[in-house]
């Protein structure tokens, strides 16, 4: 029996926290809903921005400025309850989202974090994004990848205790991800 062709790769090591990311959310059900929306005006009103300014912006940063937007207006759905079970509703929306960079001639994938989405604008957010794609170094999280270093149970260890203090999980985490 021919067995078929393959090749071994190794698994990035900053790849560890992103799936403590997905096996962290499989526990707990953050995810109220899920929608379908129709994005053609967006695009088009971005589209037209192009032509007027010759400038393109981040459509990922059009989406994080409308999410700070309705997270404002709604803060209870940004809000976190504390280890004494009482809730805890941040005037600022910050948003982890993901960008890809390129790093050793591979792209990878890396977590951002934008600090108060609900009071910057979408250039604003499409400038730190951009930055951030450009100098991922000078970014706090690339700073952090020795975390992934860490045996998962001690990873785990940190997760339980941030997840108890709602001002430590927005310093380490953001109030949205």
């Amino acid at each position: 029996m021919n067995q078929a062709a393959f090749q071994v790769l190794a698994y990035p090591r900053e790849r560890h926290v992103i799936a403590d990311g997905g096996r962290i959310a499989a526990r707990r059900h953050t995810v109220y809903g899920m929608i379908e929306v129709d994005v053609t005006e967006p695009r088009r009103v971005l589209q037209e921005y192009q032509a007027r300014t010759g400038e393109t912006l981040s459509f990922t940063a059009f989406i994080i400025a409308c999410l700070g937007k309705a997270l404002d207006e709604n803060k209870m759905m940004h809000a976190y309850r504390d280890w004494r079970n009482r809730l805890i509703v941040f005037d600022q929306v910050d948003v982890n989202t993901i960008i890809e960079i390129e790093m050793d001639g591979r792209k990878v994938t890396l977590p951002h974090f934008l600090r108060a989405v609900n009071q910057r604008s979408v250039r604003e957010l499409h400038t730190e994004l951009r930055a951030a794609q450009r100098n991922p170094e000078q970014t706090r999280e690339f700073g952090a990848r020795w975390f992934a270093r860490l045996p998962q149970f001690v990873r785990d260890i940190f997760y339980w205790a941030v997840y108890k203090n709602p001002h430590l999980l927005k310093k380490t985490f953001c109030t949205v991800g």
